[in-house]
C-alpha cells in the first residue's frame, strides 16, 4: 500500500480571472442613468430659455422625453464645440507657449537626471528622512485644508450648475441665430429661412416663421413687427416652404409667398 504521507501535494495553478463583465455592466448601467438625467435636464432647460428669449410661455410647448434628451445631445455637443472654438480662437498663443514651456521643462529634467545635477539633492532628502516626512505631512495638510477642499467644493458647483449653464447658453443662441436668418423679412425671396401661412376655416390667421409648435399651441414671429404670436392649433392648417442653403438655378422663387 502507498503511503499518502510521502505523496507530493499537488499545487493546483491560480484560477484565471476573467474580464469582470458583471461589474463592467453595473458602471454602464450607473453611467447611463446619470447620462439619461444630465442629457434631459440640458434639454428641458434649453427649451425654456428658447422659448423664454422669444417672451412666451415655455410650459405652452413641452417637449416629449425622447425629444428632450435629442435637444439636450445637441445642446451638449454644440456647447463643447462652442468651447473648443473659443480656446483655439482667443487662448492658442497661452496654449502654444504652456507646452513649448512644459517641453523644455521635461527635456531640462531629463538632462539634469541624466548627468547627476539631482544627486546632491537626493543625498541631503536621504540623510534628513524624518525631517522630510514632517515637512511631507505638513505640506499635505495645507494643500489639503487651502487649495483641495475649495477646488473639491468649486468642482462640485460647476458640476451641478454646468448643465443649467450649457442648456440655457445653447436655448438662446439658437435664437440668437434664428433671428439673423429672419431679419430679411418674408417678403424677401433672397431669405434662406421661409414664412408660413397659417390659416383657419380659409381665414388668414397670421403669417411669419415658425418658431414653436405643440400638440395645443403654434407660436409665429413675425420680422415685420418684430412680435411673437400663439394661437390655438385646433383647426388650423399650415402651409410653409422648404428652407434651402442655397437655391438651384431656376428656381420660382417669384412664385413663393
Amino acid at each position: 500500500m502507498t503511503n499518502t504521507s510521502d505523496l507530493a501535494p499537488v499545487v493546483l495553478p491560480p484560477a484565471s480571472r476573467g474580464f469582470p463583465w458583471a461589474t463592467a455592466a453595473k458602471i454602464a448601467a450607473a453611467a447611463s442613468a446619470v447620462g439619461g438625467v444630465l442629457l434631459h435636464l440640458i434639454g428641458a432647460t434649453a427649451n425654456q430659455a428658447y422659448y423664454e428669449q422669444w417672451g412666451l410661455d415655455p410650459a405652452m410647448f413641452p417637449k416629449a422625453t425622447d425629444l428632450t434628451l435629442v435637444l439636450g445631445y445637441q445642446a451638449m455637443l454644440g456647447g463643447f464645440a462652442k468651447f473648443v472654438g473659443l480656446v483655439i480662437r482667443d487662448y492658442w498663443p497661452w496654449l502654444l507657449g504652456y507646452g513649448i514651456v512644459m517641453g523644455l521643462s521635461l527635456w531640462g529634467a531629463e538632462v539634469a537626471a541624466g548627468r547627476g545635477w539631482f544627486e546632491p539633492i537626493r543625498s541631503t532628502l536621504v540623510r534628513k528622512e524624518k525631517v522630510v516626512r514632517i515637512v511631507t505631512v505638513i505640506v499635505i495638510s495645507i494643500v489639503l485644508f487651502a487649495v483641495a477642499v475649495p477646488v473639491a467644493i468649486s468642482a462640485a458647483f460647476l458640476a451641478l450648475a454646468g448643465p443649467l449653464t450649457v442648456g440655457d447658453a445653447y436655448g438662446r443662441q439658437v435664437v440668437e441665430d434664428q433671428l439673423t436668418d429672419f431679419k430679411l423679412g418674408c417678403s424677401n425671396v433672397a431669405a434662406r429661412a421661409r414664412c408660413a401661412t397659417v390659416t383657419r376655416n380659409g381665414d388668414l390667421v397670421g403669417q411669419g416663421y415658425l418658431i414653436g409648435a405643440s400638440e395645443t399651441h403654434v407660436a409665429l414671429f413675425s420680422a415685420e413687427s418684430n412680435r411673437t404670436m400663439v394661437v390655438e392649433r385646433a383647426d388650423l392648417q399650415i402651409v410653409g416652404a422648404p428652407r434651402l442653403t442655397a437655391y438651384p438655378k431656376n428656381w420660382p422663387t417669384a412664385d413663393i409667398k
